[in-house]
C-alpha cells in the first residue's frame, strides 16, 4: 500500500510594517519641520512688519517695492525690491535690491547681500552710489547689548550725485567693520579698560584697504597718487547707551553719558608713507567732534606731512622714522602746532 504524501506546511507570510517605517517616519518629520518653518516665517515676516512700522512711526521714511518671504525647506529668506530707509536726519540708503537670509535651524544669525549695490544718503551733503562686486552683511547675538556684526563691501566704486558734497574717496578694494561684544572675546575683559563693564562693551575693528582718492580732493594730496590703507580698532563701552533715531543720535546719546573710544590702535598707509596710531581715549566734545590725543609712529611721512600742513616736514619731523602728536580740540585736528583738518565728527 502505498503511502500518502504528506501536505506541506504553509510558508508563513511576513509582516511589511517594517518596509513602510521609514518612510512613515520620514513623512512625519517633514510634516513637523513644515510646521516649524512656517512658525519661523510667520514670525520673521510678522517682526519685520512691526519694525517698519515702528520706525515710521518714529519718523523714518520706509518704502518697498515688492516683498518676498519664503525659503523652504531650510531658510528663512526675505527679498525686497527697491528699498528706501532714510531717518529723520536725511541719513539712510536705499538699494534696488536686498535679500537677507537666516538658516531654519539657527534663525539668530543673519545674512544680508545687496547685489546691485546701494546709494548712501548724507543728509545735506547729498547722496552717494556705491557700486561693488560685492556688498555683504552678517549678525547675530540681538539679543545682547551689542551684537556679533560683519560688514564686507569688495571692489567698492563711489559717485555722488548731482548737487552733492564731492566725496572724498573715488574707490576702495575693501571695506570691512566687525563689531563683537567684549564679553565674548577670547581674554575677556582684559582687552577692556578698567572703567568698561566688559558686559556692555564692544570691540570695533574698521579696514579700509587699497583707497582710491577723488582727484582733487583732501586725500588726493596725502596719497599723492598712491591708496589709502587704514585699520582701526578700539573698544567701544555704554552699548546701553546708544540709542536714537539715527547715527547721529545715538551717538550723540552715547558720547552724552560718557561714552568714548579707549584702546585706539592701528595703521594706515597713505601712498610711501607709514603710520602707526594709538590712543587710550579719545572722547566726544559737545560739538560732536572727536576730542583727544593720538601718537603717531611716522615713516617717510615727509611728503604727506607737507601737503596736511602746507610747511615744510623738517619743521615736524626730526628724523625719518619720528612721533608725532595728532590732537583732537575745539573741532580741529592739529599735527604739531599746525591745523590740519577739522576734526572727525561723530554727531
Amino acid at each position: 500500500m502505498s503511502e500518502v504524501p504528506k501536505e506541506a506546511a504553509p510558508t508563513p507570510r511576513h509582516s511589511r510594517v517594517g518596509l513602510f517605517a521609514p518612510f512613515g517616519i520620514a513623512l512625519l518629520a517633514l510634516a513637523m519641520w513644515s510646521v516649524w518653518w512656517a512658525v519661523l516665517i510667520e514670525r520673521v515676516d510678522s517682526g519685520l512688519n512691526d519694525r517698519i512700522a515702528t520706525l515710521r512711526e518714529a519718523g523714518w521714511t520706509v518704502t518697498y517695492g515688492a516683498q518676498q518671504v519664503n525659503g523652504w525647506p531650510f531658510r528663512a529668506s526675505v527679498r525686497l525690491r527697491d528699498l528706501e530707509l532714510i531717518a529723520p536726519s536725511g541719513q539712510g540708503v536705499s538699494a534696488p535690491a536686498l535679500a537677507a537670509e537666516a538658516m531654519a535651524w539657527d534663525p539668530d544669525r543673519w545674512v544680508l547681500a545687496a547685489r546691485d549695490g546701494l546709494v548712501l544718503a548724507r543728509g545735506d551733503k547729498g547722496k552717494v552710489t556705491l557700486d561693488a562686486a560685492a556688498v555683504r552683511a552678517s549678525g547675530s547675538g540681538w539679543g545682547n547689548a551689542y551684537p556679533n556684526l560683519a560688514v564686507e563691501i569688495v571692489e567698492a566704486r563711489f559717485r555722488h550725485l548731482p548737487g552733492a558734497v564731492a566725496f572724498p574717496l573715488a574707490s576702495g578694494a575693501r571695506i570691512e567693520v566687525y563689531v563683537r561684544p567684549i564679553a565674548g572675546l577670547e581674554g575677556g575683559p582684559s582687552v577692556a579698560q578698567p572703567e568698561t563693564d566688559p558686559t556692555d562693551a564692544a570691540d570695533v575693528l574698521v579696514r579700509l584697504i587699497g583707497a582710491r582718492a577723488r582727484p582733487g580732493g583732501p586725500v588726493a594730496a596725502l596719497t599723492r597718487g598712491g591708496t589709502l590703507t587704514v585699520q582701526g580698532e578700539a573698544v567701544v563701552p555704554r552699548a546701553r547707551d546708544l540709542s536714537g533715531q539715527d547715527v547721529a543720535g545715538l551717538t550723540a546719546a552715547w558720547a552724552r553719558s560718557g561714552g568714548a573710544l579707549l584702546n585706539v590702535r592701528g595703521e594706515l598707509t597713505a601712498g610711501t608713507s607709514t603710520a602707526q596710531f594709538a590712543s587710550p581715549r579719545l572722547a566726544a566734545g559737545t560739538d560732536g567732534r572727536l576730542a583727544g590725543q593720538v601718537t603717531l609712529t611716522a615713516r617717510d611721512a615727509a611728503a604727506a606731512v607737507s601737503s596736511l600742513t602746507g610747511a615744510p616736514a623738517e619743521s615736524i619731523l626730526s628724523t625719518p622714522e619720528s612721533t608725532l602728536s595728532l590732537t583732537f580740540a575745539d573741532g580741529e585736528a592739529r599735527l604739531g602746532p599746525f591745523a590740519v583738518a577739522p576734526a572727525p565728527k561723530l554727531f
